[in-house]
């Protein structure tokens, strides 16, 4: 268990971070702006996603001061060590009366200042909403002071300003207990312990899949994500193998458009990442829905026809270097 405090100062001092090699931005679209940077940046809480997120946290505190904690759940978020921290080892605990094979442990973590002990696997919008709520007002208060400042400086009247000051600051407090007195559980997943009880993380692709399967898989990401990370589909685990040969330059990120549906008009991209799958989907299983068509018949359809289509789409390679 954590409180939502505790994950909010967490994502402040970087301990816990948004991977953004592993997941998709708090800001959908194509603008290429992961979490991480509108943290830095202290731009997080005017994000469409956030301003949604705060009216449902002021709606849950009001339920929660008023006793009635039956709706506004937030979840259990689900964590990772990741495989480059290396500070990450469970202490075994001797406690009598446990069931046979079951141990309790305390995870310890030592990281340096900004390094992150832990990645967010699933949960970044409950973790960087609290941290949003909170800072909306804060900044709200921070700035009406800094008027009353000038006004009183000026010789004008700060009556009113002070007493929105005083709802603001009672606000703040009141923001402060909800998320100190709000538990959140929580998995933290890892690849392995071993005899020392060193931990040692997941890797890249594994945390990529824990987005997958806390998001995509319930229709909450978007296909782009599914198509970018899912390495379930032979199609898809295909076509990523082809991208990353040199003669396939013209399949990378460099000209393809991995993060939207559409191509804007200021754009250098040539396809999107959508189009492309679906077109080599067509070209090796005849079928358009590669993530759907996850099945033993798909399997050795690739099989059989991913070397043709391999010289197929080099075939193409080539006509394009001579337009």
């Amino acid at each position: 268990m954590m409180t939502a405090h505790e994950f909010v100062e967490a994502l402040r001092n970087k301990t816990l971070r948004i991977n953004p090699d592993a997941q998709r931005s708090i800001v959908s679209g194509s603008q290429k702006v992961s979490t991480e940077h509108l943290l830095d940046t202290d731009k997080v809480e005017k994000s469409p996603r956030m301003q949604s997120f705060i009216k449902f946290c002021k709606r849950v505190m009001n339920e929660v001061e008023k006793g009635k904690n039956t709706d506004g759940f937030f979840g259990a978020p689900q964590f990772a060590v990741p495989a480059e921290f290396k500070g990450a080892r469970l202490e075994y605990l001797n406690v009598s009366g446990l069931p046979d094979e079951t141990k309790l442990a305390v995870l310890r973590a030592n990281p340096l200042m900004g390094e992150a002990a832990i990645d967010v696997g699933d949960g970044q919008g409950r973790g960087v909403g609290f941290h949003a709520f909170e800072r909306a007002v804060r900044k709200h208060v921070i700035q009406l002071r800094e008027l009353i400042k000038k006004r009183e400086r000026r010789g004008e009247p700060t009556l009113a300003d002070q007493r929105e000051l005083e709802a603001l600051e009672e606000q703040l407090k009141r923001i402060h207990r909800f998320l100190s007195t709000t538990s959140l559980p929580f998995v933290c997943y890892v690849d392995h312990v071993d005899d020392k009880g060193q931990i040692h993380g997941i890797s890249l692709e594994g945390e990529r899949r824990l987005y997958i399967e806390g998001n995509a898989l319930n229709a909450r990401a978007a296909q782009e994500e599914m198509v970018k990370y899912e390495y379930f589909s032979p199609v898809i685990v295909a076509l990523q193998e082809l991208r990353t040969e040199a003669s396939m330059e013209w399949m990378s990120p460099d000209y393809v458009e991995e993060d939207s549906k559409s191509i804007s008009r200021s754009s250098t991209k040539l396809f999107t990442l959508s189009a492309l799958a679906q077109a080599y989907s067509l070209s090796i299983i005849g079928k358009a829905k590669p993530l759907k068509a996850i099945d033993a018949d798909t399997i050795e359809k690739v099989d059989e026809r991913k070397d043709f289509g391999e010289a197929l789409w080099k075939r193409i390679a080539q006509l394009f270097r001579t337009v």
